[in-house]
């Protein structure tokens, strides 16, 4: 049995509430649940050598001091101070989309 957590916030009650019932209904634990959405879609699509060298590229060129940070399973981009989400990952897109988007919006090459 899995140690309870205690979250503050709406959000992570309904989260909670959520992979409870989903470990309920598949008969798994919840840390198993956790683990699955804290991966994120990543774990079941196969990149092409291709996209791996264009996904490399945008992350290399987004600029200098925007951490990439993953919470509850989405990428964020955030200020250099990690204060401010600049970029949140939609729970629908794909983490190269995401990048891409952001890739989009701001990159080195907008700044020289």
């Amino acid at each position: 049995m899995d140690k309870e957590i205690f979250y503050q916030g709406d959000l992570n009650t309904k989260r909670i509430a959520a992979y409870n019932k989903l470990a309920n209904d598949y008969n798994v634990s919840v840390s198993t649940v956790r683990e699955i959405f804290s991966a994120g879609i990543g774990f079941a699509c196969e990149s092409t050598p291709a996209e791996d060298w264009v996904l490399t590229m945008m992350i290399d060129n987004i600029p200098q001091n925007r951490p990439l940070y993953k919470d509850s399973g989405l990428w964020q981009v955030r200020s250099d101070d990690m204060e401010d989400v600049l970029f949140q990952q939609g729970v629908c897109e794909s983490f190269f989309d995401f990048i891409k988007r952001v890739f989009d919006v701001d990159n080195d090459f907008k700044h020289i």
